[in-house]
């Protein structure tokens, strides 16, 4: 047993390694750190093309980011047909996420059959997201978008001819190869967007893409049912067939519609907010500045803490925040693939309660992406809403590992799933907020989703493993993958704080300047 833990902690060094590797194949030379760089969008050219002009980075004085639009106003239509895109992508996912180990089986696959079919989706995503979104840098994100829904289409066409484990195998590693429409939609939102509107913008991209997840087995079990009704037999998997069929043509549908009405080309870039005076000038960039400082003597505690010097940089700071992403990413994990161990043996949670709990953490989830996030980015900020986060999902999955009477641990863990949808998505906002240009942005958001991709090969093993060692235990049974990860959680809460800290004590020094 001793190999597995170490066969997880190479695997997970290489997630964290593959992304940068994959996107310097096409990626041009950085920028050196003192030459910050703003990339705005060239409106003569029929997709968006990046070109450079450099400017000194800036932040908007109070009277020039009071002329900026507001985060509560409504965001531009451009940001509906790139949803609508993840939404129709992530049905597909959804179905597959369920339903694809009962259609290998009928196909006679083996159970390490199904799980490298899902491995290489996995896989897939790790190597190719970073590419295809600096592929989308270069020929625009909305043409980007299309490809990787058409390229989801074809996968599950693929699923649909499928006569043997081998091709759905192959098809999933295409699907995971244009996985990345999560990032690219990501960054085609910041690009549309003013700065203070990022978060909300966002939240959007996060919100659809897990209701995505939500109502794909919901419309599989529909559709089956269905096909059952009307008499319909299920031969050589046939019902599943005509869900991943049906799934196909809703993507295809959804692309035909784009091009009817929207055209090829990118939806244009907001016009630039005005230039500010040389005192205005600050190193955080041309952003607004959290709704809520922090306090001095909060600011010098942080500042004393390991990991705050690590991220002062704006390259570590990157990386700080992708470990955040993985530590998140492994929390989620806990809560719903090893949850499933962990809810039957411990809680006693048959199939059907598992299910209930799953679909009512997902639309809470929804909920709080969708109406609870925006808010609370006013009030608070990106910084304190993300430590938050950390803060309540670390703390729910300690404390529904011990609180196993309900409704205690129901409870708790809701709390847990809130925490998670709140840290995910602010920690999102921080890599777009910490990149300088839309060609960086996308690329940190694209080696973020890469990341946590790769933990998803990774923390499943992991968890379960460290599942089935605590599982005997008298006094926590099972508890010990909650312990570690509420550990590890705990531990990056200061870095959104060191990165908060920072900022504003570098937006007083220019202020005084």
């Amino acid at each position: 047993m001793i190999p597995i833990p170490r066969a997880c902690f190479l695997t997970l060094l290489g997630s964290l390694a593959l992304p940068q590797a994959s996107a310097f194949v096409i990626r041009s030379p950085a920028p050196m750190l003192q030459e910050r760089r703003n990339w705005r969008c060239s409106s003569s050219l029929p997709a968006t093309r990046l070109t450079s002009s450099y400017r000194p980075p800036t932040i908007l004085s109070a009277t020039a980011a009071a002329s900026a639009p507001p985060a509560t106003e409504k965001l531009p239509a451009g940001v509906l047909p790139i949803t609508l895109t993840v939404f129709a992508q992530m049905i597909g996912e959804g179905i597959a996420l369920t339903s694809l180990p009962l259609h290998m089986s009928r196909l006679g696959a083996s159970t390490v059959a199904t799980g490298v079919a899902v491995s290489a989706f996995s896989l897939a995503s790790v190597i190719f997201t970073p590419v295809v979104v600096n592929l989308s840098s270069k020929f625009g994100r909305q043409k980007t978008l299309r490809a990787c829904l058409l390229g989801c289409a074809l996968a599950q066409l693929l699923i649909v001819r499928a006569s043997a484990p081998a091709g759905v195998v192959l098809a999933r590693a295409i699907a995971g190869i244009f996985a990345a429409s999560v990032p690219v939609a990501q960054a085609a939102v910041t690009d549309l967007v003013t700065p203070a509107q990022s978060a909300l913008a966002l939240s959007r991209v996060s919100a659809v893409s897990q209701l995505g997840v939500v109502v794909g087995p919901a419309v599989g079990a529909a559709g089956i049912g269905l096909l059952t009704s009307m008499g319909v037999p299920d031969v050589g998997g046939r019902h599943m067939r005509c869900v991943f069929a049906a799934s196909a043509a809703f993507a295809a549908a959804v692309l035909a519609a784009q091009y009817a009405f929207a055209g090829g080309a990118d939806a244009p870039a907001p016009p630039a907010p005005p230039t500010p005076s040389p005192a205005e000038i600050s190193p955080a960039g041309k952003r607004r500045n959290d709704a809520l400082p922090l306090s001095s003597s909060v600011t010098a505690l942080v500042e004393t803490l390991p990991l705050a010097t690590e991220v002062r940089s704006g390259v570590k700071s990157q990386w700080a925040l992708r470990a955040v992403a993985v530590a998140l990413g492994w929390g989620l994990t806990l809560s719903m693939a090893t949850y499933c161990l962990f809810g039957s043996a411990v809680i006693g949670y048959d199939q059907s309660r598992l299910s209930i709990n799953f679909s009512v953490a997902a639309a809470i989830t929804v909920c709080t992406q969708l109406l609870v996030f925006p808010k609370m980015i006013r009030r608070l900020g990106e910084h304190l809403v993300c430590a938050l986060g950390l803060t309540l999902s670390g703390a729910g999955l300690l404390s529904f590992s011990l609180a196993r009477a309900n409704p205690l641990h129901q409870i708790v863990y809701l709390a847990s799933r809130v925490g998670n949808a709140l840290g995910d998505t602010a920690c999102a906002t921080l890599v777009a907020r910490a990149s300088d240009g839309s060609e960086a942005r996308a690329r940190n958001l694209g080696a973020i989703y890469s990341v946590r991709a790769g933990a998803r090969i990774v923390t499943p093993l992991l968890g379960a493993w460290l599942f089935e060692l605590s599982r005997r235990s008298k006094a926590f049974p099972g508890a010990l993958p909650y312990f570690i990860c509420s550990a590890l959680t705990a531990a990056l809460i200061p870095v959104p704080l060191a990165l908060k800290s920072f900022e504003d004590r570098r937006n007083k020094k220019a202020q005084q300047d």
